[in-house]
């Protein structure tokens, strides 16, 4: 149960929230609602007005659809593949630039500054 005390501290802990989450609900959660909703019709992009409602159908004929087997079991081995590579590399880097080298300040400065933007 909330005390007088409490609800002083999270009222303005919801005061300071509101502006984020007005801006998830706007630009992150409202599309994704919204492409639900447009993958539910047989969309017509020019005529909006003249879609018709497919319901589930469109979801029934992508999974029974080889290419799109395949485009996910792609996805999938690139996935595991880079993120893999990545760790690897990433890690040899890591232990490499630990070992006593006399140029251990040039490597981490070069590896520091790709993330410096251009210009």
């Amino acid at each position: 149960m909330l005390t007088r005390s409490n609800r002083r501290e999270i009222i303005p802990a919801i005061i300071f929230l509101f502006p984020g989450l007005i801006l998830f609900f706007i630009f992150f959660l409202g599309p994704m609602i919204y492409s639900f909703r447009i993958s539910l019709f047989d969309w017509n992009i020019v005529h909006p007005e003249n879609s018709t409602w497919m319901g589930l159908k469109n979801y029934t004929v992508i999974i029974k659809n080889t290419i799109f087997h395949r485009a996910v079991l792609n996805t999938l081995a690139y996935t595991v593949v880079t993120v893999a590579t990545k760790l690897v590399l990433g890690l040899l880097l890591a232990i490499l630039l630990n070992q006593g080298l006399r140029s251990k300040g040039f490597f981490r400065v070069l590896i520091i500054c790709q993330s410096f933007p251009p210009g």
